[in-house]
């Protein structure tokens, strides 16, 4: 907060990142633990403005409920913070500041994300909020304090590209303060201070983090030392997709190491289940005739 203020006295402008949209991420029942869950997909349902609960994977919206289905109990809260969230959280702490947002429900066409990015260009907006469109190369020359918050949530997602995704991330959006004559200074509010993409990261050490993770892929053999396919079977029926996946786990070929089945990470989604097999080979054509021998299978 103290950087924020003394960015706007000095009349610079100020981005933060928060990499979720809505007002929060979930609706959770302090009795008995529930989380409001959508009931085509298995996450949650983000909470929007207006007593709006949305599934950012299929669509479907509900209206809010005021009691907990699961136990009867009023005591459902917001469970985190989201980019609307964060935005009237700064109207109360910055009242002097002239606020914006910026993601996708702000930017919907590519004349208001233009409009948006005018208006801090021009200092109509010295103060503004958004998710990842945030980091996509824009050259605001008054920016000079950028902050991201939650730094480390891209890390909790099971994917072996998520540090690099990271990483990635918070460089591009650092890249955006100081952009002209003024030095740009850049927070990262995160949980998990000492994780290599963080501290890459806050260093500007692309070559460290690079060399850092050559040697975790190395040692899991994934690529680029090993080839990797990834094959999704989804079904409405989850045993029918689980007893597909098995199958193909089941399938054995010189060289090829196969991983699996387990359930993907949105286990469900639109209705569909989803298991997930992954192969790896030290060689491309190893996996190729893993995927012949799939597929003849298939087609008896």
């Amino acid at each position: 907060c103290q950087a924020i203020e003394q960015t706007l006295a000095r009349q610079e402008q100020v981005m933060l990142l928060l990499n979720r949209r809505g007002w929060a991420p979930t609706l959770m029942c302090s009795d008995c633990g529930y989380r409001h869950h959508c009931s085509s997909c298995s996450v949650s349902m983000v909470i929007h403005r207006h007593n709006r609960a949305v599934c950012h994977w299929c669509g479907l919206m509900q209206s809010v409920p005021n009691r907990c289905p699961d136990c009867g109990s009023s005591a459902l809260r917001d469970a985190g913070v989201g980019t609307q969230q964060l935005e009237n959280l700064c109207q109360e702490r910055f009242p002097q500041a002239r606020i914006g947002r910026l993601d996708s429900d702000t930017a919907r066409s590519t004349k208001r994300l233009e409009q948006i990015l005018g208006e801090v260009a021009d200092g109509t907006i010295n103060l503004l909020v958004g998710t990842q469109m945030l980091a996509k190369g824009h050259d605001l020359p008054g920016v000079t304090l950028v902050g991201v918050i939650c730094a480390d949530q891209g890390l909790r997602i099971p994917d072996p590209r998520c540090s690099e995704r990271c990483f990635a991330l918070l460089t591009q959006v650092a890249g955006r303060a100081g952009r002209a004559l003024r030095p740009g200074r850049v927070i990262f509010q995160t949980f998990d201070p000492t994780h290599p993409a963080i501290q890459a990261a806050v260093n500007q050490d692309a070559p460290g983090f690079l060399e850092h993770e050559l040697v975790r892929r190395q040692e899991l053999a994934l690529p680029p030392f090993h080839r990797a396919v990834m094959i999704r079977c989804e079904h409405e029926e989850q045993n029918i997709a689980e007893q597909t996946a098995l199958q193909l786990a089941s399938t054995t070929h010189s060289n090829v190491t196969v991983l699996g089945p387990i359930p993907a990470a949105i286990e469900r989604l639109r209705g569909r289940f989803r298991f997930q097999v992954m192969a790896t080979s030290k060689t491309a054509g190893s996996l190729q005739g893993w995927l012949d021998q799939i597929a003849a299978a298939r087609d008896v």
